[in-house]
Order: C-alpha cells, then structure tokens, then sequence
C-alpha cells in the first residue's frame, strides 16, 4: 500500500514525540504520536547508522524481521539512533535489495 506523503515535519515531531517531550511528559507525548504520526508517510533527513536483521538476533524474531536506526539532521539526542523503523518479514522480503543495499 502506497502512502501519500505529508506535510509533517521532523523538527514538530521531535519537539511533540522526541526525547525531551518524552521526558517532560511521556502520556502527551505517546498521544501526540498517536494522534498526528502514527501510519503517516513521511520525507526527512538522515541516515541510516544500523541495520538489524532477524538472523542477527534470533531471540527477535517474535515481532519484526528487521530493524533500522536512523540519525536525523537535527538530532534528538547527541548519541544513538534518533528513529527506528521495524519491517515484517513481508516487508523485508519485499525491499530486500534496498535494505542490502543500506
């Protein structure tokens, strides 16, 4: 399923959703993200600093067969990963060739 892309942009997520939202008030935060980003397609800047695939952690393959890390252009926080993005196996199989090639 192909979504239109919004509008939404990184810096209002990560003033409503990120890090220091979060802390401050973590119950706003979780329905900000609800309410306005969840299942919402979106373009951003970063990059990817971690790719995890489900033979990496066979003790992960309950949920999700892959999981990306991404460092955003305004970052969060000074370390690690700002966004995860966790795929199905479905997914996986369906963007093998783009996910080798991160």
């Amino acid at each position: 399923m192909r979504r239109t892309l919004t509008n939404l942009k990184w810096d209002e997520y990560r003033d409503q959703c990120g890090f220091q939202a979060f802390s401050k008030n973590p119950r706003d935060a979780f329905r900000a993200f609800e309410m306005k980003y969840f299942g919402k397609a979106v373009t951003w800047d970063g990059y990817v600093i971690r790719v995890n695939l489900n033979d990496d952690d066979p003790m992960s393959m309950a949920y999700h067969s892959a999981n990306i890390l991404i460092k955003m252009e305004g970052s969060d926080e000074n370390t690690g990963a700002d966004l995860g993005i966790s795929l199905s196996e479905v997914n996986v199989e369906k963007y093998a060739d783009i996910i080798e090639g991160l």
